[in-house]
């Protein structure tokens, strides 16, 4: 088994940041716009992902 000598080597780190970028784009919709918190929402639980990664390793 490997270790990894930072987070950014991680591949469910690495998925998530590109989870993160398609959920930027979906909700840059203007159906989105429309609702401003739930957008943020949204926004916030994806960045989430990579976070919680990164403070775990």
């Amino acid at each position: 088994m490997s270790k990894f000598r930072s987070f950014e080597e991680i591949n469910s780190w690495q998925k998530s940041r590109i989870f993160n970028k398609k959920i930027y784009l979906i909700t840059e919709n203007s159906n989105f716009k429309k609702d401003f918190d739930f957008v943020r929402q949204i926004r916030r639980a994806s960045l989430s992902i990579s976070s919680n990664i990164a403070e775990g390793f």
